[in-house]
C-alpha cells in the first residue's frame, strides 16, 4: 500500500474512533433499559450526529486557516502578550511579515475529516429515517 494511503487510513481509523468513543459516550448516558423503539432511534441518531457535525465543522474551520481567513485574529492574539508586558516578549512583527510566515508554514491534510464526518452524518440520517417509519 503507498505510504500517504496508509496514512490516510490511519487518520480517518482515528478520527472514526474518537467520533465512536463520542457516541458510545451520548448513547450509554441517555439510554434506559426499557425504551421504546422510537426512542432508541433517537438515542442513536443524536448519537451519530454529535461527532459527525462536530468533525466537519471542525474541517470547515481549518480550512478556513489554510485560506487564511484567521490570520488577522491569530496576528492579534500573538500581538496581545506584547501589549500586556511590552519587554517580556520581544518587538512585535508587521502584520504583512506575519501573515507570509503563516503563509509559508500552512499545513493541510484535513480532509479526512470531512470523510468521517460525512459518515457518521449517514449513519445519522439513517436512525433519522428509522425514526420517522415507525410512526
Amino acid at each position: 500500500m503507498i505510504k500517504s494511503r496508509k496514512v490516510m487510513l490511519l487518520r480517518c481509523l482515528s478520527a472514526a474512533a474518537v467520533g465512536a468513543a463520542v457516541a458510545w459516550w451520548y448513547a450509554t448516558s441517555r439510554w434506559e433499559e426499557e425504551m421504546e423503539l422510537v426512542l432508541q432511534y433517537r438515542v442513536l441518531c443524536d448519537a451519530f450526529s454529535i461527532p459527525g457535525i462536530m468533525m466537519i465543522l471542525f474541517a470547515l474551520l481549518f480550512s478556513l486557516n489554510n485560506l487564511g481567513a484567521l490570520d488577522t485574529i491569530a496576528y492579534l492574539m500573538s500581538f496581545l502578550p506584547r501589549i500586556i508586558a511590552p519587554g517580556a516578549f520581544g518587538e512585535p512583527e508587521k502584520l504583512i511579515d506575519f501573515v507570509e510566515n503563516r503563509r509559508m508554514k500552512r499545513t493541510k491534510g484535513y480532509g479526512f475529516l470531512y470523510i468521517v464526518g460525512f459518515i457518521y452524518l449517514g449513519i445519522a440520517i439513517y436512525y433519522l429515517v428509522k425514526f420517522y417509519s415507525v410512526f
